[in-house]
């Protein structure tokens, strides 16, 4: 045990939840997975989808590192970014992610926008759907038959969830997706931002959508588009639970 006190912030986008340290004032803390696990329990700590960690850095206004619940590192998420956006407070802001720049924009209705920068589309002949890299790996399926939760489904979790996050989606119309997704080293969440970004992605590649569209997820809507140089943008809400203090 470190026997140190750290003030948090527990934070969620369309209810896929953080524990939030604000370290930027801080001397940086090295977390051990078992310390990670425990904060992200939901009997035995806080509980949360993603420990994310902001830190300062000379290259933005911020850093943030993501942490899955199980300890692994993840290599961005979307609706954590919109939440730190949101701490930070800066109209706009530069959040360093796993060596990616991405921008953010505070709207007047408390919604908020990030771009997510390119996505990295990859036809993989071992996977049953459209890879895609946006900071992390997805796997996307569009196969209607296909859901989270029918035997296909459980089989593509069991085969491919080491190595990717896997997004169920359904295409109800050419500006709307139904979005379903297991997260690598946390399991079903309520949303996923960087998900989202990589399914739209995908389903433009396969010119199933326009550009512009919702994306409705089990805990909320997001509205993602691409701008002029195929930067991925998304907008949805960052809600603020509550603050608390943690002992380690």
């Amino acid at each position: 045990m470190l026997d140190i006190q750290l003030n948090f912030f527990k934070m969620h986008g369309l209810g896929n939840d953080f524990v939030i340290i604000d370290l930027r004032n801080k001397a940086n803390i090295p977390l051990s997975k078992q310390q990670i696990q425990h904060i992200a329990s939901r009997n035995f700590g806080v509980g949360c989808d993603q420990l994310i960690l902001v830190q300062n850095t000379e290259k933005a206004d911020a850093e943030m590192l993501v942490f899955n619940a199980d300890g692994s590192a993840a290599g961005a998420c979307g609706n954590a970014t919109r939440c730190v956006a949101k701490l930070i407070g800066l109209p706009a802001a530069k959040i360093l992610v796993a060596g990616r720049m991405l921008s953010t924009k505070l709207h007047d209705n408390g919604e908020v926008s990030v771009n997510m920068g390119k996505a990295n589309i990859k036809n993989s002949p071992s996977a049953p759907g459209i890879c895609v890299e946006i900071g992390n790996q997805h796997l996307i399926i569009f196969d209607r038959n296909v859901t989270y939760d029918n035997e296909q489904g459980k089989e593509i979790i069991g085969k491919f969830a080491a190595d990717y996050n896997i997004s169920f989606a359904q295409i109800t119309s050419k500006k709307e997706i139904f979005l379903e997704v297991w997260e690598r080293g946390a399991g079903r969440t309520l949303a996923c931002g960087s998900g989202a970004c990589a399914t739209f992605a995908a389903a433009r590649k396969e010119n199933l959508v326009a550009n512009g569209v919702t994306i409705k997820l089990p805990g909320g809507s997001l509205h993602i588009s691409e701008n002029h140089d195929n930067e991925i943008i998304m907008t949805g809400s960052a809600t603020l639970v509550f603050t608390g203090e943690l002992k380690l």
